[in-house]
């Protein structure tokens, strides 16, 4: 069989069932970003800093549910993008950053874009439906500290 007429198997994996979704709404949000420069991931991360007004790694990894290595990764290019700088007081030992001002405007020019996609994928899973995602994400998470 040629390429084009490949299909994507119907896993009844939930692992990979819900890969799929989110590497289709990470694309989603990426492309709607795009135009502002930013990745979802990028928007993710300035708007948890934002909330958190500065902060280290450590910190924003355990803020976001991230791993310290995705989180650095993502920081380095938060960094060369000069979304983000070091906090005031900063130090080796305490490298706390939080955003710059090039980086608290990317956040406000991104806050329309990502109110429009979430109102976007709300519509399509149904306003119904809502309650029940939410109650699943929570459930899923779980499995990561169960409960003794």
């Amino acid at each position: 069989p040629s390429m084009a007429n490949i299909q994507p198997v119907h896993s009844p994996c939930c692992c990979i069932n819900y890969r799929r979704a989110a590497n289709t709404l990470t694309k989603y949000y990426d492309a709607a970003f795009a135009p502002i420069g930013l990745t979802g991931n990028q928007f993710f991360l300035l708007n948890s800093i934002q909330q958190l007004g500065s902060c280290n790694k450590s910190e924003l990894a355990q803020y976001t549910s991230l791993d310290r290595t995705t989180i650095i990764r993502n920081l380095d290019t938060l960094l060369k993008k000069e979304l983000v700088e070091p906090a005031p007081g900063a130090n080796r030992r305490n490298s706390a950053i939080q955003l710059s001002e090039k980086g608290r405007n990317a956040f406000t020019s991104g806050l329309s874009i990502w109110q429009t996609l979430q109102d976007q994928v709300q519509q399509v899973l149904g306003e119904g439906n809502l309650p029940t995602q939410w109650e699943l994400f929570h459930r899923i998470e779980a499995l990561e500290h169960p409960n003794p």
